[in-house]
């Protein structure tokens, strides 16, 4: 699992305890507790529990975790140097009827390697630049309907294209 963490960029960040014993009695395999710099705590916690799905009539194997986001931001807050985060290719915004092109921008990206994230909730211009600043990403792209995007590169004007061309233009950059 530590290997994933560095592969992601973020093995100086986040520190494996493949040790943690945990109290809970629908655990089957390995239980982990992930702990971030200078902080005494573990902001995240799960494992394997294969036959917890049994009692809700769907028997499956399953591993599962939970991140306290709480403790991630008194982590981010509280550090005497905020941690290197891997690079962010493109902040995927949307606003009107934009989500569903958002999400499939977003799942595009990826499959052509990009870091991508996808916003949660809709903004209009002013506040997805504001949030693309905040994440910290190189392009931003806001998704405005199926057919029409803004796309945005650090230092550059902003360009009206079709999504799908925004995403050609980039999986091209990286050729």
């Amino acid at each position: 699992m530590q290997e994933l963490l560095v592969a992601h960029g973020l093995g100086g960040v986040v520190s494996l305890d493949l040790g943690a014993i945990r109290d809970f009695d629908y655990y089957t395999g390995i239980t982990f507790e992930g702990y971030g710099p200078e902080l005494g705590r573990p902001v995240a916690q799960g494992g394997r529990y294969d036959r917890l799905l049994e009692r809700f009539g769907r028997p499956a194997p399953a591993t599962g975790f939970v991140v306290q986001l709480d403790l991630v931001c008194e982590m981010l807050t509280h550090a005497s140097r905020p941690p290197s985060l891997p690079r962010i290719d493109a902040a995927v915004a949307w606003s009107g009827t934009g989500l569903q092109t958002a999400l499939r921008l977003g799942s595009t990206l990826r499959m052509f390697g990009m870091r991508a994230v996808v916003d949660t909730e809709p903004r209009d211009a002013a506040q997805a630049k504001a949030w693309w600043q905040a994440v910290g990403a190189v392009n931003l792209i806001h998704c405005r309907s199926k057919s029409a995007a803004d796309w945005t590169v650090r230092g550059r004007r902003t360009r009206q294209l079709p999504p799908e061309q925004v995403a050609g233009r980039l999986a091209g950059e990286l050729a």
